[in-house]
């Protein structure tokens, strides 16, 4: 699946893999991402439009056979073709005499993925994704693309964010509060109609309280017996939000304080 912007050398050289700093969201069915100056709109619309050699060959997860099978419900079928209405749509906006910033959100990428409890038609669904982010967003549709020759199919819309005749991808693109709104507009929108739900949202404990309850979980491990090499093992991956692990293990919080429930209960049960 694609990332956002990546720098390009010449038409079909290879690419650096690095993905863009910018911010992206990432919840479940729908992700999105700012694309920052021009530079980076092409090279979203290159690899979405399937136009960089490197990445059709055993680089990543394009499965070259089956790109055939991509198509676009939005949108010219080439990057040349769509930056020049890009630019045409930009070129309109009051910049109060001042030159765009190289670096100004030139595009947002919105990636609506069809997740494996997908239901009903995947094309119905794609262009019902479509149709909400031009709605949601009130900016001007460049392109939308669906990828079918990937893991999982996914479709690409890019928004100009153009707004009220004038350029601004930050607010439009808007922070977390604006983004959960979002999410939850999509799925209530969209996503209920063919099975999906919004995925919970995680909230990532301070350190201290995730070490205490890294803590407690290795004292319950600590009863069965296992050896400390082992049971660092089964802790590590659950380092950054240990709080399934140890809900799972009848671990607590109690205040300041964590209490351990028996893991020997709990397997016995």
């Amino acid at each position: 699946m694609s990332p956002w912007p990546r720098d390009t050398v010449g038409d079909d050289s290879a690419v650096a893999l690095a993905e863009v700093s910018a911010s992206s969201q990432d919840a479940g069915a729908f992700s999105s991402g700012k694309l920052s100056g021009f530079l980076h709109l092409q090279a979203a619309l290159r690899h979405n439009l399937r136009e960089i050699a490197a990445e059709r060959g055993s680089y990543g997860n394009i499965d070259s056979k089956r790109t055939i099978n991509n198509y676009a419900l939005h949108g010219p079928d080439t990057s040349t073709a769509a930056m020049g209405i890009a630019k045409g749509i930009v070129s309109t906006a009051d910049t109060e005499g001042k030159a765009l910033r190289k670096d100004a959100v030139v595009g947002i990428e919105l990636i609506f993925t069809a997740l494996p409890k997908t239901k009903g038609d995947l094309v119905e669904y794609f262009a019902d994704c479509t149709r909400w982010a031009e709605a949601e967003f009130k900016a001007p549709l460049l392109s939308s693309v669906a990828h079918l020759d990937e893991s999982s199919p996914h479709c690409h819309v890019i928004l100009i964010p153009l707004v009220k005749g004038k350029m601004n991808g930050a607010r439009l693109y808007g922070g977390k509060t604006q983004m959960s709104a979002r999410l939850s507009s999509f799925y209530e929108t969209v996503g209920k109609r063919y099975g999906l739900t919004r995925p919970e949202v995680r909230v990532k404990h301070p350190l201290g309280q995730r070490m205490l309850l890294l803590q407690r979980c290795a004292d319950v491990l600590a009863k069965t017996m296992l050896p400390g090499k082992q049971i660092q093992a089964l802790l590590k991956p659950h380092k950054a939000d240990p709080l399934p692990l140890a809900r799972s293990f009848g671990v607590v919080f109690r205040g300041a304080r964590a209490e351990p429930g028996s893991f020997i209960d709990l397997m016995t049960a």
